[in-house]
């Protein structure tokens, strides 16, 4: 007993040590992001030697798929009109040869100017154009401007100077939110960019950059519609004529786009066509998708035959109502930027029906709160955060193996923790008002409450995450690990001790603390 005193307390101080600091923090994050980035360019150098080696790949194979959804974007960028079913029916591409687009015309026009450096392969067939150099141009010089954008802006965000700037930009181009979407080219770059840009700017005391941060906000909503959750700032602050702009802006660069395109205003029924098939396409149950219903699928699957998979579907649509409501009412409460950040992230990638990884993205910007509220939370608060964004932001081996699945039970569980914790913190502060007499014994009782319900909600996490596990073992096919072969069985085990390790960190940190308030 005495020995596993010994070992917690030691957990703890080591828990206290990293998290206790904030500079201790960022410096050590920065040392293992640098560490992950080189680890990661030196696995994937490792692999594709290997395979080429064991002739499992030729040369012109290992190029002839990668930036997949860039290449995608290119093609409709480049095209007359890139909302018919086959814009290119001259090219046999064995590929797709439906380019239908689900993004709005605003979309390729930002795309076009980068999408221009390769216009010359544009008639090119998708698999062939990965043997283009024309196309590694293009697609250098889009990532090197997103990337140095993202840079600065952080920087600002945070009002660090440029080596403070400097270890935030290397901590996030570290993690799986950002490596994921780079490595497919996806243009929720773009999306990513115009949203920080507006948290930058919208809190400014110059009005054109105010101005400037409504339309970027736009923008971002236009390029991904989710992120139109996130005007429940605007909303907050009552801010009514400016979101009466944000409309107007979004009617304007929404629509008026679409005459630069063959067709006009015609391609409007097919752009919500397309969307509709991609929202409803049976993809949105796999577990490599972030969104509730995929979730909910996954879970339930194993206890039914594949016949009550769209009846699951329209269960989980319930949960769905739940969760956007509770996050709009528990994010109008609170006064925490943070907390209103961390549940929009969520809730705009568990909505969806379709939501992949790169929807992770947008998780950067509760994690830049995270880093700037840093020292006024509890070194509890800072332990669950902490666990949180490394499983859904930083879990590059998750993402890897298409367990996306275990990314939305964490964010649903965060969410539902930040539900009570607003609402009972709502709830106690009007006791405090009409029992002025207690409110010492109220603010004690609230911590305490507190610190139980982390303690409580590290156990029940595990408890998620063994039931899991016993799915896993349970399913014969390939729900919830999609296309998991044996040779990774034991990496999906580490991934669990990796996570029991994150409990048993909070845990210790709860224990911790305990004892040293018993002490003083």
């Amino acid at each position: 007993m005495q020995k596993a005193a010994r070992t917690t307390s030691k957990v703890g101080n080591c828990i206290n040590r990293f998290l206790g600091d904030k500079k201790t923090f960022v410096n050590t994050c920065f040392i293992v992001g640098v560490v992950i980035l080189v680890i990661f360019a030196l696995a994937k150098i490792i692999e594709y030697i290997v395979l080429i080696y064991i002739n499992k790949i030729s040369i012109p194979d290992l190029f002839s798929w990668k930036f997949m959804d860039y290449r995608y974007t290119v093609k409709l960028a480049l095209a007359y009109n890139p909302y018919l079913k086959n814009p290119y029916p001259s090219i046999a591409d064995n590929y797709n040869m439906e380019y239908s687009a689900s993004y709005l015309p605003l979309c390729f026009i930002l795309f076009y100017p980068f999408a221009a450096i390769c216009k010359s392969i544009q008639f090119v067939p998708i698999p062939e154009m990965g043997l283009k150099w024309q196309l590694y141009l293009s697609l250098i010089v889009y990532m090197a401007v997103h990337l140095l954008i993202i840079g600065l802006l952080s920087k600002r965000f945070l009002k660090e100077n440029f080596k403070g700037g400097f270890k935030y930009f290397i901590i996030m181009a570290s993690s799986a939110a950002i490596l994921y979407p780079v490595l497919w080219g996806n243009i929720v770059l773009t999306a990513y960019v115009f949203l920080l840009a507006f948290f930058t700017f919208y809190k400014s005391e110059k009005k054109a950059l105010r101005e400037l941060s409504l339309i970027c906000l736009c923008i971002a909503g236009i390029l991904k519609l989710y992120i139109f959750l996130f005007g429940i700032f605007l909303l907050k602050e009552k801010k009514f004529k400016e979101i009466l702009r944000c409309v107007l802006y979004t009617a304007i660069l929404a629509f008026v786009p679409f005459l630069f395109y063959e067709g006009g205003f015609s391609n409007i029924p097919l752009y919500i066509s397309n969307l509709f098939n991609f929202a409803t396409d049976y993809n949105r149950f796999l577990p490599t998708n972030f969104s509730i219903q995929a979730g909910f699928y996954s879970l339930f699957i194993t206890f039914f035959n594949d016949d009550a998979l769209y009846f699951l579907g329209d269960i989980s649509l319930s949960l769905v109502a739940i969760v956007f409501i509770m996050t709009i009412i528990c994010s109008l409460i609170t006064k925490s930027d943070f907390k209103r950040a961390l549940m929009v992230s969520f809730t705009s990638c568990l909505v969806p029906s379709v939501s992949y990884y790169h929807s992770a993205i947008i998780f950067l910007i509760p994690l830049l709160y995270f880093f700037k509220e840093f020292d006024n939370l509890t070194l509890n608060k800072r332990a669950f955060y902490f666990f949180v964004f490394f499983i859904t932001t930083f879990a590059l081996i998750i993402a890897a193996l298409s367990l996306t699945v275990l990314h939305t039970y964490i964010m649903l569980l965060a969410l539902f923790i930040e539900y009570i914790d607003i609402l009972s913190s709502k709830a106690s502060d009007k006791k405090i008002m009409f029992l002025e007499g207690s409110e010492l014994n109220l603010k004690c009782d609230r911590i305490k409450k507190t610190r139980l319900f982390y303690l409580v909600s590290a156990i029940i996490l595990t408890i998620i995450y063994l039931l899991i596990f016993i799915l896993y073992r349970l399913t014969p096919g390939d729900i919830p690990a999609e296309n998991l072969i044996p040779a990774f069985k034991p990496v999906f085990m580490a991934i669990y001790a990796v996570l029991t390790a994150g409990f048993i960190s909070v845990i210790a940190v709860y224990l911790a603390e305990k004892i040293k308030v018993k002490k003083h």
